[in-house]
């Protein structure tokens, strides 16, 4: 399998309804609006569960990429897996300074 980027798949996620667990325990469940490239989730429709406290709905919802332990997904992830796979496959051609040209995936971080 070639390299996937993580945050490539998970900008795929847009529409899917997932879990995320905090890095502090909580959990918070809902439908992806987006994520961006520091992996900060924006979400509808959310349900926050802090433990030791009763679950709170909130209509939108920002997660700091940084405060994500992990996100949980539907047992359907093979969708946007698929779509980041095909996206993988848009290309830039780089002429280096040895004069060979060498592949450049679009959302990779150039070496």
């Amino acid at each position: 399998m070639p390299f996937l980027n993580m945050v490539a798949f998970l900008q795929e996620l847009k529409g899917e309804t997932v879990s995320i667990e905090l890095k502090n325990g909580s959990t918070v469940s809902g439908v992806v609006d987006n994520v961006d490239g520091n992996m900060n989730t924006h979400l509808s429709d959310v349900n926050i569960a802090v433990k030791g406290q009763n679950a709170v709905k909130e209509p939108h919802v920002t997660v700091r990429g940084g405060m994500i332990r992990y996100f949980k997904l539907a047992s359907d992830y093979q969708k946007p897996l698929e779509r980041a796979e095909k996206k993988q496959h848009h290309r830039i051609v780089v002429d280096d300074s040895f004069g060979k040209e060498r592949e450049v995936h679009t959302w990779r971080a150039s070496r």
